[in-house]
């Protein structure tokens, strides 16, 4: 397991490179759309192992937002999108921890408002 994660995590690390070495040499032209490659897991389990890392990070500034944000309803949408899209991934990995925290978080916006 910890191979198969070090090896992802060198394919990762290379095409990330690959993509900011183009970005450096795009940056000197004139802001545009660049079409990227999308590239993705090869092991469903990387993306439990990410989102377990990055929950918490992204938990706080979209409850932060929600809760003071009035007037921008782009906003509001893209944050209720992420509790949507966080719960279904703690859902499908059985990540109980997680899940809590994101309910919890969603129950605490609800009585304040």
């Amino acid at each position: 397991r910890a191979q198969m994660f070090r090896l992802e995590s060198e394919k990762l690390l290379s095409q990330t490179r690959v993509l900011f070495q183009k970005g450096s040499a795009n940056a000197s032209q004139k802001a545009g759309h660049i079409e990227v490659p999308y590239y993705s897991a090869s092991n469903v389990q990387f993306a439990r192992l990410m989102f377990e890392i990055s929950s918490d990070l992204f938990l706080n500034p979209v409850t932060h937002i929600l809760s003071t944000e009035e007037k921008d309803r782009a906003m509001i949408t893209l944050c209720i999108e992420a509790f949507e899209h966080a719960l279904a991934i703690a859902s499908l990995f059985g990540m109980k921890r997680e899940q809590s925290l994101w309910i919890a978080a969603l129950s605490r916006i609800g009585i304040a408002n």
